[in-house]
């Protein structure tokens, strides 16, 4: 299903009640500024509709790690500028790397500063896919995991790189014939321009990586049969025409890298993220940044179905917005202060964090509810309606859109971050664009169950909670993220909107 293309009203996934000014949340119409109007429009984006197949937005071009170019610059160690590389990629990825160290990543940085070392280190940041599988051992400590050692591996997380060593003649052929399928269009014509100037007969090597806790080769049988993915398309084209690549192909455990214990998969995922962000995910076969959880295919015909629309939703937030009032701030504090008062009345609803509700997580509900208001009509241009929280990062005090562990979250950040690199016809996407927009108090959000543990008997109690919040906001367009959600809209908060 394509995201930005028009629906049927038969569409399940999608609940919309209209009445003159039928706006999508991020679809505005260049010829519909937004205007004051008794319309609002309530659009349901149920989760199963928007995960799909694991790959995320492509880019492409090589990253170096940032420079001042104003100071002179001292030659960096190979082993820093590695560190500081995958840290800058990992970062652009919208990837949480504040407490990533250099300890952290020893399994893959080099451990001498000798020329040699420092040469590869430098091929392996300018031109990753003419780095070759000999002189990537001199940086990485790698086992080759042959098919003869097929085994069941318990109690162990294992990264791998899968290596397909062609010629540049072939790989030109390759990417033309993914191309042609409509796979990620920036990568691949990122690898056409790599081959410019290359000889056919010259060397070039395609690599996936991943972490398993099985055997390397069970987890890339499973890996070559994901439906719709980059690699299994790219496999399939290999399989089918160039058999001979695939027998030259090998795979590399990277046994310093290996997890042997039981850890957090936070910190699992980090590991395989850094591995991908070593290589730059627009060099790999790999068509996400890594990481176990919901992760969302947006392709380029959803990017055609997008363009159709032709928006401008970001400026019109940015530049025709004025400042949240003090009229706001006070109708938000007296929604947070029912929620204090619900919650601290019915205090089993709190789960193992107790009754009372912190400042911190006070705090956070009024700072994510707050939002500006278009500047021709005072009305807010959108809200977006969760369902309730994760129990973790609510007593942490961290709203939908600062929760950088949530699968949720993620999906809508890589949603929003895509659609405004379409609308503004950029060529990489600005993976921190929706904090900064949320921080500017443009993306407002609250849950219909402000708290983590969800029952039934407080449904009545949750809805009415919801609709002070958008008598408060008094929104253009709602969004949800739940059919529940969605109906309480359509139902006791939508009644009351016509008396307005």
């Amino acid at each position: 299903m394509g995201l930005g293309r028009p629906r049927n009203n038969s569409d399940p996934d999608v609940t919309t009640a209209r009445s003159k000014l039928p706006l999508s949340t991020w679809a505005l119409p260049q010829s519909s500024p937004i205007r004051d109007s008794a319309a609002i429009s309530v659009t349901c984006l149920a989760s199963q509709s928007l995960v799909r197949s694991a790959i995320s937005a492509p880019q492409t071009g090589k990253v170096e790690a940032p420079r001042d170019e104003k100071t002179p610059q001292i030659r960096q160690s190979p082993s820093i500028r590695l560190f500081n590389t995958i840290k800058h990629r990992m970062v652009r990825s919208g990837i949480d790397v504040y407490h990533l160290n250099e300890t952290r990543l020893s399994w893959c940085l080099p451990r001498n500063d000798d020329p040699h070392v420092d040469s590869i280190v430098t091929k392996l940041l300018e031109s990753p896919l003419m780095v070759s599988d000999d002189e990537l051992k001199t940086i990485l400590a790698l086992e080759t995991d042959k098919w003869t050692t097929k085994r069941k591996r318990v109690g162990a997380h294992h990264f791998y790189i899968r290596s397909y060593p062609m010629e540049v003649s072939l790989f030109i052929k390759l990417s033309q014939l993914l191309l042609d399928n409509a796979c990620p269009i920036q990568k691949l014509k990122g690898w056409l321009n790599t081959a410019r100037g290359l000889q056919d007969n010259d060397k070039i090597w395609l690599r996936y990586c991943g972490t398993t806790e099985e055997s390397v080769w069970e987890r890339q049988a499973k890996v070559y049969h994901q439906r719709d993915s980059f690699y299994s398309s790219f496999f399939g084209l290999l399989d089918s025409m160039f058999p001979e690549n695939i027998r030259d192909s090998s795979t590399y455990e990277l046994s310093k890298a290996r997890i042997d214990f039981d850890l957090h998969e936070q910190h699992i995922n980090l590991r395989e993220q850094a591995l991908i962000a070593l290589f730059g995910v627009e060099n790999l076969l790999n068509g996400q940044t890594g990481g176990k959880g919901c992760t969302l295919s947006l392709d380029l015909e959803d990017q055609q179905w997008f363009n159709q629309l032709r928006t401008q939703t970001y400026s019109l937030l940015m530049y025709q917005t004025s400042p949240v009032s003090e009229s706001m701030r006070k109708h938000i504090q007296v929604y947070v202060q029912d929620v204090k008062a619900y919650r601290d009345e019915a205090g089993h609803m709190s789960g193992k964090a107790g009754s009372a509700l912190s400042k911190d997580v006070s705090r956070m509900m009024a700072r994510q509810s707050l939002a500006r208001t278009a500047t021709i009509s005072g009305r807010v241009p959108s809200a977006i309606i969760g369902i309730d929280p994760i129990e973790e990062s609510f007593k942490q005090g961290q709203g939908f859109f600062e929760n950088t562990g949530s699968a949720s979250t993620n999906v809508v950040r890589t949603i929003i971050n895509q659609m405004v690199a379409w609308e503004l016809d950029l060529r990489q996407v600005d993976h921190t664009r929706v904090l900064g927009v949320h921080s500017q108090n443009l993306l407002p959000f609250t849950d219909m169950f402000p708290w983590p543990k969800k029952e039934d008997k407080n449904i009545t109690a949750a809805m009415e909670l919801t609709a002070t919040f958008v008598q408060a906001l008094n929104p253009i367009n709602m969004l949800t993220f739940s059919h529940m959600a969605s109906h309480s809209l359509l139902t006791v908060i939508a009644f009351k909107l016509t008396i307005w």
